[in-house]
């Protein structure tokens, strides 16, 4: 899942590179999208079957209307349009299972360029290292050092159960250095933080190995399953995007978007929905 995830990741990469703000960063990641989308459908999809559901759809529905004063009609109307809608849902069951693992891949990706933002210069933010359940975080060394945009400003606070051990920094100056984190016997484990005024990708997990932890928090590979750390988390600020005086959760922009641009482009690729 590791190596996936940076074959994928590089993309995700490439098409945010030129894009310089977050909301036509957003637009271009959704027109992508919608064209991969379309481009399964059209795959996997029957256009003819797709067609003929949608024709029997739309006769079901003109005849509720065109006998809406009679009830027995009506009535019986109502179940052939719900059979109608099964018969059509069926037909795109298997482009919509096959884009489904895509999407959650792009989401995740996503995330890490606009679920939240780098720190600005003169920001702070808490670094968290979580150990495995028992270790002896009051006697053994637990210790945070930073490159040259990075200040850590307090000594770690420990907490034993659960293990944890937490650092205040503050960015000083622009840079996408890593952090270091020393456990004592043990080889150093770098986590990458960003300090940044652009729009620039950001990890706030690097967690430990597993399938679900690479795909929720994909940006940085695994830490060794052998080391005594758990996971190392940057608490960064959550990015936020706005419609006139509106904000606007990023999933939801970025759904809308993808939808809008899926209905704009369907004719010029040939797809039948």
């Amino acid at each position: 899942m590791s190596s996936f995830n940076t074959a994928f990741g590089f993309v995700v990469d490439l098409l945010m590179a030129p894009f310089g703000r977050p909301w036509l960063a957003l637009g271009g990641a959704a027109v992508a999208t919608a064209v991969l989308m379309l481009l399964i459908v059209r795959w996997t999809s029957r256009a003819a079957a797709t067609r003929r559901a949608k024709d029997r759809m739309t006769a079901r529905v003109l005849e509720l209307v065109l006998f809406r004063h009679d009830a027995r009609v009506s009535f019986t109307a109502l179940g052939r349009i719900l059979a109608a809608n099964l018969g059509y849902l069926r037909i795109l069951l298997v482009p919509l299972a096959l884009g489904l693992f895509p999407c959650v891949l792009i989401l995740a990706h996503l995330a890490c360029w606009f679920a939240w933002r780098p720190l600005a210069i003169g920001e702070s933010a808490v670094v968290e290292a979580r150990l495995q359940d028992g270790f002896p975080v009051a006697e053994r060394a637990v210790e945070l050092s930073a490159a040259g945009h990075v200040q850590v400003e307090t000594p770690g606070v420990r907490k034993r159960s659960p293990a944890e051990v937490a650092w205040r920094v503050r960015a000083i100056r622009e840079g996408a250095d890593g952090i270091t984190i020393r456990v004592a016997g043990e080889p150093p484990v770098r986590k990458q933080l960003v300090v940044s005024g652009a729009l620039h990708k950001v990890t706030p997990r690097r967690t430990g190995p597993g399938f679900w932890p690479a795909l929720w928090f994909p940006g940085e590979p695994p830490l060794e399953r052998a080391g005594s750390l758990v996971e190392v988390i940057v608490h960064y600020p959550a990015r936020q995007l706005f419609v006139g005086q509106m904000e606007v959760d990023w999933i939801v922009a970025f759904v809308v978007l993808t939808v809008v641009c899926g209905l704009a482009l369907k004719r010029p690729l040939g797809v039948q929905l």
